[in-house]
């Protein structure tokens, strides 16, 4: 499915979320949204309250998952937003469905890319930073996988919102410390820039 389909159908469900919403419902409609692309949705309850509402959508691709819904997408709530329905705006909708798109996008590709390699995983990247925090990042972006994810993801970024946290991301991590990494990350951009249209 070409990007501005998917886009566009994701935001076909708008309207289902406008208004006073329980997280459940918020559940529910999220569920219905993505039940053709076969994503296991789930709830999970911030008890630090640092949640930003419904707004952080998270996501994996778990190949070793049997039962067909191998991406999982984690919606957070506020330990105090647990039962209680709040408000939602036109514009926090919109946010929170462009939020979707792009995890439900970055977790399809690592599909892609798992089955493109005959169902195997890839090569990891090694940094040797003394840093444990940031060997972790490093090595966690620095992954063959996760450049190719985050370059369309960069894209997708510049052209719902103008500018990329992805890709200024990068440009922090790796531009000087392993400038391969960077350099490789920006050529994927490149690609995906010409490729994708939103």
């Amino acid at each position: 499915m070409k990007h501005k389909t998917l886009y566009d159908k994701l935001h076909s469900y708008s309207h289902r979320f406008y208004g006073d919403k329980t997280p459940n419902q918020v559940i529910y409609w999220t569920r219905r949204m993505l039940a053709e692309h076969k994503v296991k949705v789930r709830k999970y309850i911030d008890k630090t309250n640092t949640s930003y509402s419904i707004l952080c959508v998270g996501g994996c691709y778990d190949p070793t998952i049997d039962d067909g819904k191998d991406i999982e997408m984690y919606i957070s709530f506020n330990e105090n937003e647990r039962d209680k329905p709040f408000k939602l705006e036109e514009s926090t909708v919109k946010v929170f469905i462009d939020e979707v798109f792009k995890t439900l996008v970055h977790e399809k590709r690592h599909r892609y890319q798992f089955r493109q390699r005959g169902n195997n995983f890839g090569r990891q990247y090694r940094s040797n930073v003394e840093d444990k925090t940031l060997k972790v990042q490093l090595e966690y972006y620095g992954d063959n996988d996760e450049i190719d994810a985050y370059a369309q993801e960069a894209v997708i970024e510049m052209r719902l919102h103008g500018k990329s946290h992805s890709k200024e991301m990068y440009q922090t991590l790796f531009a000087k410390t392993d400038p391969v990494v960077y350099n490789r990350f920006l050529k994927k951009f490149i690609k995906y820039h010409q490729k994708i249209t939103l």
